[in-house]
């Protein structure tokens, strides 16, 4: 593939491009464009301020060290499976996108992201301080090991996985609980 590491390829309109084993390392791609249609195998260390994520199909892909500075949207994004450990997420709205496994340990600011649902998320080992799940899908959504699970807002874990998870200082009070394991 390709070597676009440290590419600048502000406002380039990708639609269709092929980037299937390119080293996107470190690649400007602020303000990208038509990012939905293009094939690439990951994202690991791209630089996506500002890209219009809306739609992009990031199933499995590997986004750790990825910058989304001013990507404020990622809805209807697919992000089954992918690894976004470690990854600056605040300001990004996840409003209608898929999380299924998406890996999000270590992942950081959490509390300024916007999500629709985390069905079936894998949150093992993140820092929930002051996160807001109230009126979210958490069905199928893996808690172990989360920190500050107490600090976080919620109105339901049901069919939550809690296997594993600091329940200390939790609120149970009045919560649907049906289905957690």
């Amino acid at each position: 593939g390709a070597d676009l590491s440290g590419a600048h390829l502000v406002g380039a309109n990708i639609s269709g491009g092929i980037l299937v084993g390119a080293n996107l390392g470190g690649a400007m791609l602020k303000g990208i464009r038509n990012l939905a249609s293009a094939q690439f195998d990951n994202l690991r260390g791209a630089i996506l301020d500002g890209a219009d994520l809306t739609g992009v199909d990031l199933t499995g892909k590997d986004l750790s060290g990825t910058r989304f500075r001013g990507c404020l949207n990622l809805g209807s994004a697919t992000l089954d499976g992918a690894d976004l450990a470690g990854v600056n997420l605040c300001g990004v709205d996840f409003c209608g996108a898929s999380l299924k496994g998406c890996k999000l340990g270590g992942a950081k600011g959490l509390r300024q992201a916007k999500f629709g649902n985390l069905c079936g998320a894998i949150l093992d080992g993140v820092d929930l301080t002051g996160v807001h799940l109230t009126k979210k899908d958490l069905s199928g959504t893996r808690f172990g090991g989360c920190l500050n699970l107490g600090s976080a807002t919620f109105d339901n874990l049901r069919g939550a996985i809690l296997e594993g998870a600091d329940l200390a200082g939790v609120d149970m009070t009045r919560k649907d609980l049906s289905g957690t394991r």
